[in-house]
């Protein structure tokens, strides 16, 4: 390939290097358990408790956010970037954000820990994919994999809330 035109084997390997790149990001901001507080009470009232203020959080937030509907809207007709779509992202995006960062404050029972934070890192991820989204002017091969990886991470992120929820009510209809 000296004289500037690619042969086969290396677009093939561009390509799959695309598609690896794709399939996998790196979540900016990981949160442990370190980061919540934890109560040793699992008793039914504590839960109770910590119910209530998660579904505080849920009704102070409510997520209605359609993505590919947004994502249909950002090709304009001459098939250029509208950037003006991505706005619709930021009330989404906040909300998220809020999500996170009140589920930070709440005082967890240890034994419903690890799931609750797994829960607050799927909302980051999904946080920053919509963030990666709005790069696509800058960055369309960022944007397109965070497109790709939103839809999985919002499917593992109801997988978590469902494995929260029946943790919760196990504990509270015992």
């Amino acid at each position: 390939g000296q004289n500037g035109s690619l042969d086969e084997a290396t677009i093939n390997k561009i390509s799959e290097s695309l598609n690896e790149n794709l399939e996998k990001s790196v979540q900016k901001k990981v949160y442990t358990i370190k980061n919540i507080p934890i109560s040793q009470d699992e008793s039914k009232q504590a839960v109770q408790v910590y119910s209530t203020k998660i579904l505080a959080v849920q009704a102070k937030y409510p997520l209605n956010i359609d993505i590919t509907t947004i994502a249909a809207t950002m090709i304009r007709d001459d098939g250029e970037i509208d950037t003006n779509a991505f706005k619709k992202f930021d009330p989404a995006i906040s909300q998220i954000n809020g999500i996170v960062k009140e589920m930070l404050t709440i005082n967890t029972p240890k034994f419903l820990s690890i799931i609750h934070v797994m829960v607050i890192n799927g909302f980051q991820r999904l946080s920053e994919n919509l963030e990666n989204i709005k790069l696509a002017e800058v960055d369309p091969i960022v944007a397109l994999g965070a497109m790709k990886q939103y839809e999985k991470n919002s499917a593992t992120l109801i997988q978590y809330i469902a494995m929260l929820g029946s943790a919760v009510a196990q504990k509270l209809n015992n």
